[in-house]
């Protein structure tokens, strides 16, 4: 499956899989929490996944009937809230690069890395996620 973006950005393929990880993250953590998140978004590019994304939550009005996602967080002023998406082209794809990245010897002490960078007490949310067709 394949999307165009509008003005000059190029078409990339979306494929039909995502994972999406949050971390919450002490701010002064931001650069060298972003370095070890570049170093694994190359070992992923180099297994085969499609892309990965990062965003940083912003301040937003939250709407009436809804819960900010920094609050779910607990993250404080002094917390920044990530989020990465990883796409792949389908489940199966996911899991053969997956297992690909799990023999990689450079990943694993990166992974860890992440962990102990994000804000103390904090556990990072995973969900995988189906593309839907409507």
């Amino acid at each position: 499956m394949r999307t165009a973006e509008l003005g000059s950005e190029p078409t990339q393929e979306t494929g039909t899989y995502v994972q999406l990880f949050t971390y919450r993250v002490p701010r002064k953590n931001h650069a060298t929490f972003s370095g070890v998140e570049a170093e694994l978004a190359r070992i992923f590019k180099k297994h085969g996944i499609l892309r990965s994304e990062f965003y940083v939550l912003s301040a937003a009005r939250i709407f009436k009937g809804f819960t900010s996602i920094a609050q779910t967080l607990a993250a404080s002023a002094d917390d920044e809230v990530w989020l990465e998406l990883d796409f792949y082209k389908d489940k199966k794809d996911r899991d053969e690069v997956v297992a690909r990245i799990g023999q990689d010897p450079d990943a694993g002490p990166l992974f860890g890395r992440v962990l102990d960078l994000c804000a103390p007490g904090s556990t990072p949310l995973q969900g995988d996620f189906s593309r839907l067709t409507m």
